[in-house]
């Protein structure tokens, strides 16, 4: 059973049906699995945008709190959320914000524990 379930996941993240809703849930016989995903944050952020484009907002929330650090690259998601990465030297951090300049969240790459693709 767990196989059966793991193909259907399989399928419906590659046929985008996931990316969709923000919840769905699943029924096979008597197995119920519930999908959510985190809004703003787990969506993909696959439209690259000139660090000049961003919102006057976003670029007044980044500069204020990440003063020195230089904007490299931004990526938005289909819900206008930002994905944002800044550099200070060897520092390496990614933010997210909303399209209004609201903070959504942080991660710190210079921990080799968490370090992700930037």
């Amino acid at each position: 059973m767990r196989t059966k379930i793991s193909y259907l996941l399989i399928l419906l993240l590659l046929s985008g049906i996931l990316t969709t809703s923000s919840a769905m849930e699943l029924q096979l016989g008597q197995d119920t699995i519930s999908l959510e995903k985190e809004s703003g944050v787990s969506a993909e952020y696959d439209e690259e945008v000139y660090v000049e484009e961003l919102p006057d907002a976003v670029r007044s929330a980044v500069d204020e709190a990440y003063n020195g650090y230089e904007l490299s690259r931004a990526f938005k998601n289909q819900e206008g959320n930002f994905r944002i990465e800044l550099e200070n030297g060897n520092e390496k951090t990614v933010v997210y914000y909303d399209m209004t300049g609201k903070f959504i969240k942080a991660e710190d790459h210079n921990n080799a524990s968490s370090m992700q693709d930037l």
